[in-house]
């Protein structure tokens, strides 16, 4: 899930939250796009590490 509150927005964040309660911490939008699409295309599970092409 993606969470976008008003300090998110104002500096072009995203914080994402995993199914299993945790949190990471907000990041540029750009980023977390790059790293969701690079999982999808790997079929990875995990958004903690950075997939590997």
């Amino acid at each position: 899930m993606l969470a976008i509150g008003a300090k998110e927005a104002a500096g072009d964040e995203v914080a994402l939250r995993l199914r299993d309660g945790r949190a990471l911490d907000a990041m540029p939008a750009a980023e977390a796009l790059a790293r969701i699409s690079g999982l999808v295309a790997a079929r990875a599970a995990g958004l903690r590490e950075p997939a590997v092409p």
